[in-house]
């Protein structure tokens, strides 16, 4: 945290790494959207100041927020109904300086790989990273919030062959001996 009364440490695999527009992370850190890697529960461990954690309840779903009880440092959140399932923490929280001891640009494999709960953002984003309306997976949107093309074209896809399914089982019905 901001005042060094908490350390933790992440160790495992990377869940999730995107930038949340939801109202709950953004208000809660007072900045749109957040950068967030989600890693299982029990990769996160407190090494110092577990007592100084607080936990607040969000007023925007099911989210629970730790922060530092003494500077007010944002820890790490997690889901109400699956405590230990993911834990979401913010790069702006790891220790990373450069030999010039300036620098604390994130290494590429932390770097955000699409937006999520984009239908809440703030404003349009510009850039090339996949949008999703809500959670990532599924359909995406383009920067100003209308369906992506590619989507568009997948629902053609499916629509076509949704028709060639259900042709293909009339035929069938059809030629189906009578008994």
């Amino acid at each position: 945290c901001l005042c060094g009364a908490i350390i933790f440490s992440v160790k495992g695999d990377v869940l999730l790494n995107g930038l949340c527009h939801c109202r709950s992370c953004c208000r809660a850190r007072g900045t749109a959207p957040v950068h967030i890697l989600g890693v299982p529960g029990d990769a996160f461990k407190f090494t110092k100041g577990m007592d100084r954690a607080k936990e607040v309840s969000s007023p925007y779903g099911k989210l629970r927020h730790i922060f530092c009880s003494r500077c007010g440092s944002h820890i790490y959140q997690f889901h109400a109904d699956h405590p230990d399932a993911m834990y979401s923490v913010t790069p702006t929280n790891f220790h990373i300086t450069a030999a010039d001891g300036k620098t604390c640009k994130l290494p590429s494999k932390y770097l955000p790989t699409c937006h999520f709960n984009y239908e809440n953002r703030l404003f349009d984003w510009h850039d090339d990273l996949p949008k999703f309306p809500q959670a990532p997976g599924g359909a995406t949107v383009q920067n100003d919030g209308a369906p992506s093309k590619s989507n568009q074209r997948s629902s053609a896809l499916i629509l076509g062959l949704g028709v060639c399914a259900a042709l293909l089982l009339v035929t069938k019905a059809r030629t189906r001996p009578s008994q």
